[in-house]
Parts: structure tokens; C-alpha cells; sequence
């Protein structure tokens, strides 16, 4: 990249993220030495009635979301007691999952997102290999559930009793506790179960939110399935500054219908894999809340820097980033439409 000194052009990016008004918060280091649930907790007691989780559907006010999760949690350990183990699930991406997510963790457990279109073998291969006890599914998923959880515990959150507690369950947590179990997947063999701890979602998310001065104000995009780990970065990110997720089931939803749901839900900050951000810009679509698009997962190309020019506000930054399953975000490169691009690709920082 040509143009202004390496080390501005990477200055420029955070520094034009600041914006009048913006309630960006630093997330301090000390504030990683905590739990997921004990950070959401404290977004709760800020603003309940914020918007949480907004979807084409309705939407879930930070009270409403840590009742319901609160409910889930009291579900798992009817069925499965308190101490730390997987909790595999298979929900569409939607407030579902993201309440079960938070009630996986609520009871002290881990979460292991199962991906519903992959063959049942790989599935059943994942639960045996993770030594599941329980499953949590709901909707068209219960039948697979199922047929592959054998003797395992099923939690269908279609017809979860509302006599289970909607507050906090009395459950020790802390940083050193396991979060999530996410599979890679087995490109290179057999797929491999990947780890990581609360205080570690924590530290990626202060990264996020100290690079993309992530807000209460924010609304991000979470349009990965479940199973893929880069929806960990945009969901607590979310979460965990009082901004807004809003989920969307892209499998059910077309190019056109994903450019009309950007704008719908006035996304500020949009993040996919370079393939998907190119399906919907076209003609003279233009998305003026975007201030921010992450692009991870695969190799951006110069293209995908002309079609940010084009569809997005002369205000918007683009971030290309680097991360991988093991380590999270890994490097970040941000760019505005003064950028010069002369390779065929993006850099990465």
C-alpha cells in the first residue's frame, strides 16, 4: 500500500473511528480477570431494557435475554449437575442460540455448536469425541437431536418449563473456566476440538472493542453459522458493550434479502468472509449506517476494497483481518477510501 507512511495508515484507522458523540468505553485489562456471565451481568444492571438480540422477528432487551438464558441454565443443571463439561447444541443461528450460548455458560458449562447441514456421522463422530451427556436443540432440529444423542439428555427449548428460576443460578465461575469447544474443520484430517477459557473470549473481545471502538451504540452483524468460531468476536463484542447482535439465518435468505436486512436493521459494524460481502453489492446499493466492515475468514481481494468505495459511506473504515480457530483475531489492517490498493490482495497487517 502506497500513500501516507505505514504507520499512519494504520493510526488512521482507530483514529477515525472516534466519533462525535460515541460512548466508546476503553474495555480495561482488568476486566478480562472476570467470567463471560459476571461481564454480561454488568451490562444488564446499566441499561435492562436495551436491545440485546434484534432479528427480523422481535427482539430481546438485556433483561429479557439474561431471564431466559437464566432459565436455560437452571434446565441443564436439573439434567446434568453442577461442574464443567461440553453442552452441545443445534439451533439455527438466531436469539435461540444466543440465549442458549449465555445459559450454556451460566451453569458453568461449556457450549459446543453442532453444524445442522453437515452428514450425521460427522456430527454423532463430534458428540462421542467430546463425551457429551446432553444436547439442546429446538425446532425442526429435535428429530436430528434425537436420532443421533442416543443416550444422551435432550433440553428442547420449544417446551422448556417456565417453572425453572429466571434468576442467576449459585454457580462458581471464573476466568480459568472453559468457554466454548469448537471443532476445525479437518481440512488438513480428522477434525480437532479447540479449547478456550472465559478470559481469553474476554481478551479477544477487549482487542475488538479497543481497535473498532465498539459501543452501546453499535448493532453488529452475526451472520456465521453457530459452529464457525468468528462468531465469538461479533456476538460478545455485542454482549459485552450493551451494543446490539443481530443474528440472521443467512441459509434462508438471499443476496437481495441480505442488502435489505442491513439496512432494516441499521448495522453499524458488518463482518463476513470476503465471498459473501461481494453476493450482495450490487447496482447502486448503498448501506449509510455501516461505519465499519470486517472482513475475516478467507483472502480479500482488491475488488472487495472497490465495492467498499462504492456501497459505503465516505465515513465507513475497512478492517481486514487475520485469526484462526486456535488463536482468534490475529492481525487487523484498516483502510479508508483514501487507500491506495496496487495488489491483487489485501494486506493483512
Amino acid at each position: 500500500m502506497k500513500g501516507k507512511p505505514e504507520i499512519e495508515r494504520q493510526g488512521v484507522g482507530p483514529g477515525r473511528l472516534i466519533r462525535p458523540g460515541n460512548p466508546f468505553s476503553e474495555f480495561r485489562r482488568e476486566d478480562i480477570e472476570q467470567s463471560i456471565p459476571a461481564r454480561f451481568s454488568q451490562r444488564v444492571a446499566l441499561a435492562p431494557d436495551a436491545i440485546a438480540v434484534s432479528t427480523e422477528g422481535g427482539s430481546l432487551t438485556y433483561s429479557e435475554l439474561d431471564r431466559l438464558s437464566n432459565r436455560i441454565a437452571h434446565s441443564i443443571l436439573e439434567l446434568s449437575g453442577v461442574g464443567a463439561e461440553p453442552v452441545p447444541f443445534l439451533l439455527d443461528q438466531g436469539a435461540t442460540a444466543v440465549a442458549a450460548i449465555l445459559g450454556v455458560l451460566k451453569a458453568g458449562k461449556f457450549y459446543l455448536p453442532l453444524e445442522p447441514s453437515h452428514p450425521p456421522s460427522r456430527i454423532a463422530a463430534v458428540l462421542v469425541d467430546a463425551g457429551a451427556r446432553l444436547i439442546i436443540t429446538a425446532g425442526e432440529h429435535r428429530r436430528l437431536a434425537a436420532q443421533l444423542g442416543g443416550q444422551l439428555k435432550v433440553v428442547d427449548l420449544d417446551s422448556l418449563d417456565v417453572g425453572f428460576p429466571s434468576d442467576s443460578p449459585a454457580v462458581s465461575l471464573g476466568p480459568d473456566h472453559l468457554a466454548y469447544l469448537f471443532y476445525t474443520s479437518g481440512s488438513t484430517g480428522k477434525p480437532k476440538g479447540v479449547f478456550d477459557n472465559h478470559r481469553n473470549v474476554l481478551h479477544n473481545v477487549l482487542r475488538y472493542t479497543n481497535t473498532l471502538h465498539i459501543a452501546s451504540t453499535d448493532r453488529l452483524s452475526l451472520l456465521q453459522s453457530c459452529s464457525f468460531s468468528g462468531t465469538v468476536s461479533s456476538l460478545f463484542s455485542a454482549l459485552l458493550n450493551g451494543g446490539s447482535v443481530c443474528p440472521l439465518n443467512i441459509q434462508g435468505a438471499g443476496p437481495s434479502e441480505l442488502a435489505k436486512w442491513i439496512n432494516r436493521q441499521e448495522i453499524t459494524i458488518y463482518h463476513s468472509v470476503p465471498a459473501l460481502f461481494r453476493s450482495f453489492l450490487e447496482g447502486d446499493r448503498y448501506f449509510p449506517t455501516v461505519r465499519l466492515i470486517r472482513l475475516e475468514g478467507d483472502q480479500a481481494a482488491k475488488m472487495d476494497f472497490e465495492l467498499f468505495r462504492r456501497h459505503f459511506s465516505p465515513a465507513c473504515i475497512l478492517v481486514n483481518g487475520l485469526g484462526t480457530t486456535e488463536t482468534g483475531i490475529a492481525s487487523q489492517f484498516f483502510m479508508d477510501r483514501e487507500s491506495i490498493v496496487e495488489s491483487a490482495h489485501l494486506p493483512i497487517g
